[in-house]
């Protein structure tokens, strides 16, 4: 698409400022690594889950996308702690491709 000066532009051509003031454009999207624990990683028979999420995302967006992608996370899901950079972030928590996240499920012990 072609950007006409005095003319608006495409919305596939019209940039988007994110909270870090950088310039993206719409539809960009940003592919997070997950490191998954105890039961979680029993439940995805795997150590990590990579998932694409919208450049920008919340914690509780890679939830809801960890539910939809990965089947057998889901009810385990809404009793997990997710860590974003080592310390435990609230739904609205931003993510970005190099944040460090766990999927941390509720543990038990005696």
């Amino acid at each position: 698409m072609k950007f006409v000066p005095g003319q608006p532009r495409p919305a596939a051509v019209r940039p988007r400022l994110s909270r870090g003031h950088q310039l993206l454009p719409l539809g960009t999207t940003m592919r997070v690594t997950i490191q998954l624990f105890a039961r979680a990683r029993e439940l995805a028979r795997r150590e990590t889950v990579t998932v694409e999420l919208p450049t920008g995302a919340t914690v509780g967006q890679l939830r809801q996308r960890l539910a939809e992608t990965m089947p057998s996370l889901e009810p385990l899901l809404a009793r997990c702690r997710i860590a974003v950079a080592e310390e435990f972030a609230n739904e609205s928590a931003l993510l970005s491709e190099s944040s460090e996240v766990a999927l941390i499920p509720p543990v038990s012990g005696g």
